[in-house]
This record gives C-alpha cells, sequence and structure tokens, in this order.
C-alpha cells in the first residue's frame, strides 16, 4: 500500500480525525525541541503526514504527535513541567476522549502502554522517573521546559508478553480486526484498554511482562530485600534513584 492510498483509508476510517506519533528522541542529547523542523522518527509515513499542510504539531518534547484536528494541544502548549506520558499528554488526551489506536500494517507494539505504567506508577517496580531540561523551540518562540520521562534500567530490557496481552483484548473485545475494502487493520478502544490493563495490574503488577522477565526481577527484588544488590548491578541505578515501589 502507498502512502496516499495509506492516508486516504485512514481519513475514511477515522472520519478524517487523524493523530498521528511524529516522536523524536533527541531531546536528551540536544536539549531542544524544534517543533517544526525535527523530523519525525517513526517512519516515512509518519514524516509525510508532518510534512502536510494544515496539520499541526504537539508541543511535546521526544513524545510529540501530528494532528489535522485544530485545537488538539491547546493544554499541551509550552508547559515548563511536562510529563510526557501524564494526563495532560497526547496520550491522555487519547484516553481521555475515548480514542482508538489503529494498526494498520503494522504490529501491535504499542507506545500506549507506558501511558499506562506511567498513571499507575504507584504499582510498576521496573521503571523509574528521569528528569531533562531543555528548551522548546516554535518558529521564533523558545520557552524552557523540565520534562518527567518513566524510563527503564539501561542494561535490562523490559520485555512485554504482547502476545499474551493482545489475545486478553480480543477476548474481551478491546482489540478487534477489522477491514475496509481488501484492506485489514487492528483498532484498540484506548479508554477500554487502560481499564483493563489497570484491573490487571492490580492483581498482579507484573501482569505485562513475559514470564522469563518477571522471574528475573523478582529474583533482582529478593536480592535487594536481602542486601544483596551491588553498584555494578544492571538495576542498581533503578534503587538508588528511588523507585519509591520498593
Amino acid at each position: 500500500v502507498n502512502i496516499k492510498t495509506m492516508m486516504n483509508i485512514l481519513k475514511k476510517i477515522s472520519n478524517n480525525k487523524i493523530i498521528i506519533p511524529t516522536f523524536n528522541w533527541e531531546f536528551p542529547a540536544t536539549k531542544k525541541f524544534d517543533v517544526n523542523k525535527d523530523p519525525s522518527q517513526v517512519g516515512i509515513f509518519s514524516e509525510y503526514f508532518r510534512k502536510k499542510k494544515k496539520i499541526f504539531r504537539t508541543k511535546i518534547p521526544m513524545t510529540s504527535s501530528s494532528t489535522n484536528i485544530k485545537k488538539f494541544d491547546k493544554k499541551l502548549n509550552f508547559n515548563k513541567n511536562l510529563d510526557i506520558y501524564g494526563k495532560i499528554s497526547d496520550f491522555g488526551i487519547l484516553y481521555k476522549n475515548k480514542g482508538k489506536i489503529i494498526l494498520f500494517e503494522c504490529p501491535f507494539v504499542p507506545t500506549f502502554i507506558i501511558f499506562i505504567e506511567n498513571i499507575l506508577s504507584h504499582k510498576i517496580k521496573y521503571r523509574y522517573y528521569k528528569y531533562f531540561s531543555g528548551k522548546i523551540i516554535d518558529k521564533q518562540k523558545k520557552v524552557n521546559v523540565k520534562i518527567k520521562y518513566f524510563v527503564q534500567p539501561r542494561k535490562f530490557r523490559i520485555q512485554y508478553d504482547l502476545i499474551k496481552i493482545r489475545k486478553d483484548l480480543i477476548q474481551n473485545k478491546i482489540f478487534i480486526e477489522k477491514k475496509y475494502k481488501i484492506f485489514s487493520y487492528d483498532e484498540i478502544d484506548a479508554w477500554k484498554f487502560f481499564h483493563f490493563v489497570k484491573k490487571k495490574i492490580n492483581k498482579d503488577d507484573m501482569y505485562l511482562l513475559k514470564k522469563n522477565n518477571k522471574i528475573k526481577l523478582l529474583k533482582i527484588l529478593k536480592n535487594k530485600k536481602r542486601g544483596f544488590l551491588k553498584k555494578n548491578y544492571d538495576w542498581y541505578e533503578l534503587f538508588k534513584l528511588g523507585n519509591r515501589n520498593i
């Protein structure tokens, strides 16, 4: 499917209310986010959409989105302290307005999961907060900002059990496989997705993780409790920076 065909299909299935991730991850290194010049690092289609006329890009470093919905980012403009996966973020607006996550010719790897973890941070043991300062640049306007980012330890790879999560969402009619003419796509209700995972995490705070990942984490937590955690250990940084859950 070429880019123009994808664009036309998205217009039809979304009633022409489109929000596309146009993430750029350079802010911690460059200390700046240029709303109009920094390219999307999500893919060709994302960058194509960002450059179209009458498209607005949200002013959130790292997790900005581009949209054809006017005034979408009214509450997001130039906040000096930004929780980029918080309630006042692109993800928060998607959740609040019961938007749909559309997977069109792409696998089930939703960044929305990090939004859920961030909102439920008091339950999540495998991420912690880091803060980065810099500038947001929008044409001639520059504003100093500080962003809050819910990160994972650098030397430990979080592995989500996406097969299990996808299956659970399908069984609960939250993840729906659809067709438009000859094209197939997946649709996830953001509001239902959040509350389904919230219930699961309240019962098992490592519900999202693969079994082996969970076992390793539990072992690390056990060693931490016994005082065996050393500075050269992968997870030392997480505990040192004070995840309040541990």
